[in-house]
């Protein structure tokens, strides 16, 4: 599998060069790894939810930062302060200060 990711402006202009990486495995050692919700953060770090619940932060070259994946995840936001809100399948609310 390989992730691309391209950024473009709001005149669909690419704003960087392609970013490629490439995992790899078979169908079942990957199915685990698509990615469900992306969202970034002021500084460009990309925050994704992954098919088995993980919650991942890549930074611009799609290198792991950081993982929660303790828990299921049902969904995550990231606030005005860059603040990661996590909601677990228990429908419990974990708010991640980084300030």
């Amino acid at each position: 599998m390989i992730f691309k990711l391209v950024i473009y402006d709001q005149r669909d202009q690419t704003l960087l060069d392609k970013i490629e990486k490439e995992i790899k495995g078979d169908f079942e050692s990957l199915k685990e790894k698509y990615i469900v919700k992306m969202m970034v953060d002021k500084k460009g770090d990309i925050y994704v939810r992954r098919n088995d619940g993980t919650v991942e932060v890549l930074d611009k070259n799609l290198n792991a930062i950081r993982t929660w994946g303790r828990s299921k995840y049902t969904d995550f936001a990231i606030d005005d302060k860059d603040n990661i809100i996590l909601l677990q399948e228990m429908q419990v609310v974990k708010v991640i200060y980084k300030n």
